[in-house]
């Protein structure tokens, strides 16, 4: 399977954010996590697509691109939220959840087949 350049660099943002996370390098964690998903997020946006909508379910293309930013960025908020001391360990184990389910989404979205 030939790998593309758009599913090398999700996977290398998910690689940076999950090892600044481990790091505790928090702002590189966040800083990659808003800018690819950003980018992400706004050239899913140009080309048409959208994150999809229930009340017109299979009217409007859902764009793959736009959802792995959001799975991206969400993932660099969660690393920088995990550093903050004052949250309760509770708190710092969700934002963890929520990393690794990030990071997962936008692997996964990835390397999905895209739909015609």
């Amino acid at each position: 399977m030939k790998s593309s350049i758009k599913q090398i660099a999700v996977v290398v943002c998910a690689v940076v954010i999950a090892g600044a996370a481990l790091l505790k390098i928090y702002a590189l964690a966040l800083i990659v996590g808003i800018v690819a998903g950003a980018y992400l997020l706004v050239a899913g946006m140009s080309s048409g697509g959208s994150l999809g909508n229930a009340r017109r379910y299979g009217q409007t293309p859902a764009d793959n691109s736009t959802r792995i930013g959001v799975g991206l960025a969400a993932a660099g908020i969660a690393a920088a939220s995990i550093g903050q001391p004052h949250f309760p360990l509770s708190f710092r184990v969700f934002y963890g959840l929520c990393l690794v389910a990030g990071c997962v989404l936008a692997i996964v979205l990835a390397f999905l087949p895209a739909k015609k």
